[in-house]
C-alpha cells in the first residue's frame, strides 16, 4: 500500500483536487455560503437534510441516541431513519458547526464527498491501467462531476454509493486476480452501510460486472458452459463474499426492512412492471452538456452526461482497430444491459427495488456512465491520433455528431407523443426536462473541438492542457446549468429566524421526565424560505414532540390515525399539524400552540385541552374505530365514548348556490361551536374555501387539494353564515360542515386530567410514571403509537399492549385500505397503578447475530484463504 501510494500519490492527489477546486468555483459563483449570501436549503435538503443533520449533530454532541423519537409524528424507530440518511461517516463534520451554519456543513459534506468519489475512481484506474498515470485525473474527474452527480448532488446519502463503487469493482478484479474477496466483501459491505438503497443497487451491478469480468477473462471466445465450468471456483468466491456483505450488514438490514414494511411506500404499483420504453431516442441530448435542471427535478431522462472528451472516446473505443473485436462485442455487451435496464420499465422499476421512485428517476444511471468512463480510458490507451486512420477519425465524429442531431431533433417529437397518449404528470414534466437545443449545439462544437485536439498526433503539454481545461470547464458550467432554477434561501436571514424560533421553542420544552407536545406552526423559519415552507421536520430540527414529520422511512400507522384525525397528509412520507384542533390536542397530548414570524417573539398559547400524554379511559374508548375520509364520524364517536355525545353536530344548510364551478353555502348550526370544513377529494380547491366572517389561519402547508380539517372560526348557536369555494368539477363537490363545541371538549378534558398518567422517569428507551384506574376507567390511553418494539409491564407485570383508536387508512394511490393499530392502550387495576414502557428495535437483536456470526465467517474465511494461498 506504501508503494503504491508512493508511487501514484501525486495522480490521487489531482484526482482529489480537481473535483474540489471545480466545486467550490461553482458554489462561488452562484454565491453559496460559505462563498455567498445563499443557503444550500431546497428541495429535499431544506425538508430533510438540514432538520436531520442538525437532529444529527445533536445527538452526537450530546450523547443521546435514543431507539425511538417522539420527534419523528407522533413517534417512531429512528434506525430505519438513520440508514437512509445519516449513516455516511462524511456526515460526522456536522459536529464542527453549529446548528444554524449545518446549511454550510452539507456544503462541504457535499464537496468532500464529490472530490473522494475522484480519489477512488482514480485508485481503481491506475490498477487497472498502470501506465499513462498522468491522464487519469481528466477521467476520475468526469466520473466525479457527471450528469448524476450534477442532477442529484443535493440527495446527499446518494453520493457515497460512487465512491464507493469502484473499490467495489476492484474488488471484483481481485476475486479474478487473485482469488480474493476480501476487498469486494468490504466495500460493498461499507456501501450497504453507508445506503442501502444504493448498496442493493451496487449489488445488482456486481453480479452484471462480474459477469462481464468472467466472460473477459480469456482472450478467445468460449461458450457460457465453459465460462461458467471454468469459472467455478471464483463464481463461488463471489457469491460467498456477496453473502457475506449481506450478512455483515444484516444489524442494519434486517430492522432497516422491517421498518420499511411498516410504511406505506409497500405499495405494488402494476404500472411499474410493464414492458414498456421510458425514453425514445431523445436520451441522446443526455450525452451533451445542459441535459437536465432542478427545474425538472421530479422526471426528467437519465443523467449520462460525462463530457464531450468522454463520450468521444467512447464511440473511439468501437472504431479503434487497436480494440479487438471480442473486446468490443463484451462491452457493448455491459453497455447494452445497463442501458435496456434503464430503457424498460420492469427493468428499471426492479433496480429501484421493486417500487418505482416518486421524483429523482433513474437513479442507477450512474453506472453506465461508470462503465462508459473505464471504456473511455482504454480508447484513450490506445493513443486515437496514432492508431486512427482519417476515416475512422471522420466516423467517430460522424457518430458522435449524428447521436447529439437525433437527439436533438427528437426532443422536440417524442415526449410529446409520449405525453399524448400517456398524459399522467410524469409525462408531462418529461416534455417541460428537454434541454435546449442550443446546448445540443454546444455540445456539437465541444464534440469537434476534442476530435481536433484529440486526433492531433503531436503529444504536447500544450494540447492536453487545453483538453483538461475543456474538460474541467465543460464539467463546470455543466454542474451549473444543473442548478437552474433552484429557490435560493438567504443563510443570514435564515439564521436569525433559526435562532427566534429556537428561543421560543426552549420556553416551552419540558423538563425532564415531562413529555408532552408543542404544535409550532406557522413558524419563524417561514420567512427565511422564498418557497412554501411547510415545517414538517421542526419537532426534529428543535428537539421537541410535535405532530409533523417528512421522510422515507414514515410509519403508515402514524399516517392512518392522524389523518382519521384531520391532519394533512400528502402522501406516504409527509404528514403536517396542519389540521389540529382542541379534540387532536387531547388525543395527541399537546400542551402548547405558538405561531411565529420572522425574528419577532412567536406567539405562544397554553393549549385548554391539555390533559397529559396518557389517562385512564373506559373500554369503549379504547375500542372506538377511525375510518378515512369520515373525520367528523370519527370525532363523534371519540366524543360518545368520553360521554360528551353532542359535542360534535352537523351544519344545517339553509341556501346553496353554484355558478361555473363557484360554490356558496349559507349554513347555521343549533349548537355553535368551532366551525369546521373538510374534503376528502381534491375537487375542492381549499386555497378559494372562505367565510363571511372568522377567516381561519393561512394554510402552511404545500397543497391546495383537501384533506384536512380546516378552521372556519366560531360559529354562534342558530348563527347564519356564509360558505364560499370554487370545485374542479359540477360532478362531485364533498365539502362537509361540522361544528365542534369546546366547552364539551374542555369539560371531558377537565374530567381525563384528574385520572392523567404522571411520568416519574425517563429512560433512554422507554419511561415510568403511574395512573390511577378507576371501575369505569380500567384503561391507560398514551399517546403514543402502538409500534412494533415496546414492552410493558403494570405492577411489575408485563401485560399485551392494546391499539386505542384503530384507523382504517390507505396510504397510497392504488393500495387497498386497511386497519392499522392507533395508540397503546393498558389494562389497569383500580387504584395507582406503576406502569414501565421499554422499546426495541424489531430485528435488531436477529441482526446483530446475524452480523457477528458472519463476521467470524469473514475473518474464518480471510485466515483459511492466506493459509492456502501461502501453501500454494
Amino acid at each position: 500500500m506504501t508503494r503504491s501510494l508512493s508511487r501514484h500519490g501525486l495522480t490521487w492527489l489531482a484526482a482529489f483536487w480537481i473535483p474540489f477546486i471545480i466545486m467550490v468555483l461553482v458554489f462561488a459563483n452562484m454565491h453559496v455560503a460559505p462563498f455567498g449570501p445563499r443557503s444550500l436549503q431546497f428541495s429535499d435538503l431544506q425538508s430533510q437534510y438540514v432538520p436531520l443533520f442538525q437532529a444529527y449533530r445533536h445527538h452526537l454532541l450530546t450523547h443521546s441516541f435514543n431507539l425511538f423519537s417522539f420527534s419523528l409524528s407522533v413517534g417512531g424507530s429512528t434506525l430505519p431513519l438513520a440508514a437512509y440518511y445519516l449513516m455516511s461517516p462524511f456526515n460526522l463534520l456536522v459536529v464542527f458547526f453549529p446548528a444554524v451554519k449545518v446549511p454550510i456543513a452539507i456544503v462541504w459534506i457535499i464537496i468532500l464527498k464529490i472530490s473522494t468519489i475522484g480519489l477512488t475512481m482514480a485508485i481503481l484506474l491506475t490498477h487497472l491501467f498502470p501506465k499513462g498515470r498522468s491522464s487519469i485525473p481528466l477521467f476520475s474527474t468526469a466520473f466525479a462531476l457527471c450528469g448524476f452527480v450534477a442532477l442529484d448532488f443535493y440527495n446527499v446519502m446518494w453520493l457515497d454509493a460512487l465512491i464507493w463503487l469502484p473499490i467495489v469493482t476492484l474488488g471484483l478484479y481481485r476475486i479474478i486476480e487473485k482469488r480474493r474477496f476480501g476487498l469486494f466483501t468490504i466495500a460493498l459491505t461499507i456501501t450497504i452501510f453507508s445506503n442501502y438503497y444504493l448498496g442493493y443497487m451496487t449489488g445488482l451491478f456486481s453480479i452484471i460486472y462480474f459477469g462481464y469480468l468472467l466472460i473477459s477473462n480469456s482472450d478467445q471466445p468460449r461458450p457460457l458452459k465453459q465460462v461458467w465450468r471454468e469459472g467455478w471456483p471464483l463464481i463461488r468466491q463471489f457469491v460467498w463474499g456477496g453473502l457475506l456483505a449481506v450478512g455483515l450488514s444484516a444489524v442494519l438490514l434486517i430492522p432497516t426492512g422491517l421498518g420499511m414494511l411498516a410504511t406505506g411506500k409497500t405499495t405494488f404499483n402494476l404500472d411499474a412492471y410493464n414492458i414498456t420504453l421510458n425514453f425514445g431516442p431523445e436520451i441522446f441530448t443526455q450525452f451533451g452538456i445542459g441535459g437536465g435542471q432542478f427545474t425538472t427535478h421530479l422526471y426528467h431522462g437519465p443523467a449520462l452526461y460525462m463530457g464531450s472528451l468522454m463520450f468521444l472516446l467512447v464511440i473511439v473505443f468501437f472504431v479503434s482497430p487497436r480494440i479487438a473485436a471480442p473486446a468490443k462485442n463484451r462491452a457493448l455487451w455491459l453497455l447494452g444491459i445497463l442501458f435496456v435496464s434503464l430503457w424498460i420499465t420492469v427493468l428499471n422499476t426492479i433496480w429501484h427495488m421493486f417500487q418505482m421512485p416518486e421524483g429523482f428517476p433513474f437513479r442507477n444511471a450512474f453506472f453506465f456512465t461508470f462503465v462508459c468512463i473505464i471504456i473511455a480510458y482504454q480508447a484513450w490507451q490506445t493513443h486515437p491520433a496514432d492508431t486512427l486512420n482519417d476515416p475512422q477519425k471522420i466516423l467517430a465524429l460522424a457518430w458522435g455528431g449524428g447521436l447529439l442531431l437525433i437527439g436533438m431533433v427528437s426532443a422536440r417529437i417524442y415526449p410529446r407523443l409520449m405525453n399524448h397518449f400517456i398524459h399522467d404528470r410524469f409525462s408531462s414534466y418529461y416534455v417541460l426536462s428537454q434541454p435546449s437545443a442550443r446546448y445540443t449545439w454546444i455540445a456539437i462544437g465541444l464534440l469537434v473541438l476534442n476530435v481536433m485536439l484529440l486526433f492531433i498526433s503531436e503529444h504536447t503539454a500544450i494540447r492536453a492542457s487545453l483538453m483538461a481545461l475543456i474538460l474541467f470547464s465543460e464539467l463546470g458550467v455543466n454542474f451549473s446549468i444543473a442548478m437552474n432554477g433552484i429557490s435560493w434561501t438567504n443563510q443570514s436571514t435564515y439564521a436569525k429566524a433559526y435562532q427566534a424560533e429556537r428561543q421560543a421553542v426552549d420556553q416551552v420544552k419540558p423538563k425532564s421526565p415531562d413529555l408532552y407536545r408543542i404544535d409550532f406552526l406557522p413558524t419563524n423559519l417561514q420567512s427565511a424560505f422564498t418557497e412554501r415552507y411547510s415545517a414538517y421536520n421542526d419537532p426534529i430540527t428543535f428537539g421537541y414532540a410535535g405532530i409533523g414529520a417528512y421522510s422515507s422511512t414514515l410509519e403508515a400507522q402514524n399516517q392512518a390515525i392522524l389523518k382519521d384525525l384531520g391532519f394533512f397528509n400528502l402522501n406516504e412520507r409527509r404528514v403536517s399539524s396542519e389540521g389540529a384542533t382542541s379534540l387532536s390536542d387531547l388525543l395527541t397530548g399537546t400542551k402548547y400552540r405558538l405561531s411565529g414570524e420572522g425574528t419577532s417573539p412567536a406567539d405562544i398559547q397554553p393549549v385548554t385541552t391539555y390533559a397529559g400524554m396518557g389517562y385512564s379511559v373506559p373500554k369503549g374508548f379504547v375500542t372506538t374505530k377511525l375510518f378515512s375520509d369520515n373525520i367528523f364520524a370519527n370525532y363523534r364517536r371519540i366524543m360518545t365514548a368520553l360521554d360528551q355525545p353532542n359535542a360534535v353536530r352537523k351544519v344545517t344548510v339553509l341556501d346553496r348556490k353554484e355558478t361555473s364551478g363557484q360554490v356558496t353555502l349559507t349554513v347555521k348550526s343549533p349548537t355553535g361551536g368551532t366551525l369546521y370544513g373538510y374534503a376528502s377529494s381534491k375537487n375542492v380547491a381549499y386555497s378559494s374555501i372562505d367565510r363571511d366572517a372568522d377567516s381561519p389561519r393561512s394554510s402552511t402547508v404545500a397543497s391546495a387539494n383537501g384533506g384536512y380539517l380546516l378552521n372556519l372560526g366560531h360559529l354562534k348557536p342558530n348563527q347564519a353564515t356564509t360558505i364560499s369555494y370554487t370545485i374542479r368539477s359540477a360532478a362531485k363537490h364533498d365539502l362537509a360542515l361540522a361544528t365542534l363545541n369546546e366547552k364539551q371538549v374542555q369539560t371531558a378534558a377537565r374530567a381525563l386530567r384528574q385520572r392523567s398518567f404522571t411520568i416519574t422517569s425517563r429512560q433512554q428507551n422507554g419511561l415510568t410514571g403511574t395512573v390511577t384506574g378507576t371501575r369505569q376507567a380500567k384503561w391507560l390511553y398514551l399517546s403514543i403509537p402502538d409500534l412494533a418494539g415496546w414492552h410493558a409491564t403494570v405492577n411489575g407485570k408485563p401485560v399485551h399492549i392494546s391499539s386505542a383508536l384503530t384507523s382504517k387508512f390507505q396510504p397510497a394511490t392504488k393500495q387497498q385500505a386497511k386497519f392499522y393499530n392507533g395508540m397503546m392502550a393498558l389494562p389497569l387495576s383500580t387504584g395507582k397503578n406503576k406502569v414501565v414502557l421499554r422499546y426495541q428495535t424489531p430485528g435488531l437483536n436477529w441482526g446483530l447475530l446475524v452480523s457477528a456470526v458472519s463476521l467470524i465467517l469473514f475473518l474464518g474465511s480471510e485466515i483459511m484463504t492466506t493459509v492456502w494461498h501461502r501453501r500454494d
